[in-house]
């Protein structure tokens, strides 16, 4: 739980591959504290994986809006600066 807690307190700075890799680890330990006996330790270290995961989601849904509009930002100026090519009738 260390390593993800840490991980996640630089969410922002990971690579997409960091973000996989920690995505993977939220999984493999709540799978493996949901076989475990069930008591309030558990169920709140499965809460505290849950929002780990929306987390990631979010960061996700970010990264993909920022590329999106960086996309159109760049395809405007292409626009703008590089010739347009005419058809041939």
């Amino acid at each position: 739980m260390d390593r993800i807690r840490e991980m996640l307190s630089n969410l922002s700075e990971l690579s997409t591959e960091e973000i996989e890799t920690l995505r993977e680890e939220i999984v493999s330990e709540f799978n493996a504290i949901n076989e475990g006996d069930l008591n309030s330790e558990v169920v709140t270290q499965m809460t505290e994986l849950a929002d780990a995961a929306d987390a990631l989601k979010s960061e996700t849904v970010r990264r993909d809006a920022e590329l999106a509009e960086l996309s159109a930002a760049r395809d405007d100026a292409s626009s703008r600066v590089l010739p347009v090519e005419e058809e041939v009738v």
